[in-house]
């Protein structure tokens, strides 16, 4: 039946031929569109960001920032220095290794928008010398993705 609407096409001629190039066009503006949209996707825009808000003292926080499409669920790590132990944390970890100085959050449920980890230490310490990351399975690539927590 598609092969007849276009052989008709082809014998009416140039009016024929214009009802050809309106579809091709608008395939190839569908396509276009797809493009764009799809390229945002992968030029890192990504759906979970993170970031310490303060730099240093007993107290720091961690903003972590989600955009749609929002993954399940974020898993945040945090590698403390020597001598430097969590004594306090918001929201509460879900693990939290003293012997390796590991400390791990899963973060379920997140809706768009920034989310604060208020993090409390037995002393000083510098977000220099934290070490930090999130990873998430990205809804979009289907792909693990992993961040180092920004400074």
């Amino acid at each position: 039946m598609k092969h007849e609407k276009y052989h008709f096409c082809r014998q009416r001629g140039s009016r024929g031929s214009l009802l050809v190039v309106r579809h091709l066009m608008r395939f190839i503006v569908a396509f276009i569109m797809c493009m764009v949209l799809c390229a945002g996707v992968y030029a890192g825009n990504d759906p979970v960001t993170a970031k310490f808000k303060d730099k240093k003292g007993k107290r720091i926080a961690v903003l972590v920032k989600a955009s749609s499409p929002v993954p399940g669920s974020v898993i945040f790590t945090l590698k403390l220095p020597a001598g430097v132990k969590l004594e306090k944390a918001s929201p509460e970890p879900g693990k939290y290794d003293t012997n390796r100085g590991e400390v791990k959050w899963l973060l379920r449920g997140l809706s768009p928008g920034t989310h604060k980890i208020k993090l409390n230490f037995s002393k000083n310490v510098n977000s220099d010398d934290l070490q930090a990351e999130i990873r998430y399975l990205n809804s979009v690539t289907g792909k693990l993705s992993i961040f180092p927590v920004g400074k």
